[in-house]
């Protein structure tokens, strides 16, 4: 059995987007989530940037017009417009029920790939990422939304599953071009470089800019939001690329669901919250899920 360099790649993801989330939400109490969201993505270019000068010897990823597009597309609709109907669910339905929806990515992918891609899963394999998704599901659900001001409404749903389908669609785009074996650094880098310039120019029609100064000034901030920087933005983004590359793009997508297991005892250790018998029992479904992708 050869060892499975996608689907660990997909689990690692999920890990440092559990890391970065925790060190999201410490920066973003005095701030505006979508300024320490663009101050994170322009660190990340500036890091990709770097790290492709460093290890290619240029400045311009290779590539014709059509990588260009696709990888554009898929920064423009992944980490700009995903992200940040996933900020603006968080504040309409809350933080719990935003995950759940997230949750649905996997679905999406796994159809899409069926259908256009002529990719399948195995019976087995897909009973086991079903138990993990109900795993997902149930962590999430351990609590209500008490946080919230609007737990049901419809417009907070649609602009949840907006975030969804943003996360599905930049991973699918990706895909395109990452099945014709471009390599996941330069494609990492398109798709942040052109997620970056996307955020930022929204945030200049919109009038957001101003904000990004007071997150500039405060130090305890601008220290989580570098750290949550290379975690995420940084590390994430390119990981969930490799993983995409090397397995299937449903099972990819159900391992790199995995953050609201992980930030249970994040959350426990950083802000003091009590784990119920609920999200232990999704806990365990969910590891019993991972376990079955992996050895099924």
């Amino acid at each position: 059995m050869a060892f499975p360099t996608g689907e660990t790649a997909a689990l690692i993801t999920s890990l440092l987007w559990a890391l970065s989330s925790t060190l999201f939400a410490i920066g973003t109490r005095r701030h505006s989530p979508q300024a320490v969201n663009r101050l994170r993505l322009l660190g990340a270019f500036l890091l990709l940037s770097l790290t492709f000068t460093i290890t290619q010897g240029g400045v311009v990823p290779p590539g014709g017009g059509r990588m260009w597009f696709y990888l554009g597309l898929s920064g423009v609709v992944g980490l700009a417009i995903g992200d940040s109907f996933l900020f603006y669910s968080y504040r309409m339905i809350g933080p719990r029920l935003s995950m759940l929806l997230m949750s649905l990515a996997p679905v999406v992918t796994t159809s899409v790939a069926w259908v256009y891609m002529g990719e399948g899963i195995e019976i087995l394999k897909l009973l086991a990422v079903g138990i993990t998704l109900l795993g997902v599901g149930i962590v999430v659900l351990e609590r209500g939304d008490e946080d919230s001001p609007s737990p049901r409404s419809r417009l907070g749903i649609l602009v949840g599953v907006g975030a969804m389908l943003g996360q599905a669609g930049g991973l699918l785009l990706a895909k395109v071009v990452l099945d014709e074996g471009y390599p996941t650094l330069p494609a990492t880098y398109i798709r942040v470089t052109w997620g970056t310039v996307a955020v930022w120019s929204i945030g200049l029609i919109t009038g957001g800019l101003k904000e990004v100064y007071p997150v500039v000034k405060d130090r305890g901030c601008l220290k989580t939001t570098a750290m949550a920087t290379f975690l995420g933005p940084y590390l994430g983004i390119w990981l969930s690329l490799i993983a995409v590359s090397y397995a299937k793009i449903g099972i990819a997508s159900t391992l790199m669901s995995l953050s609201p297991i992980f930030i249970i005892p994040l959350s426990t250790r950083v802000f003091g919250e009590r784990v119920g018998a609920r999200a232990i029992l999704g806990t365990l479904l969910a590891t019993a899920g991972v376990a079955g992708i992996f050895l099924l």
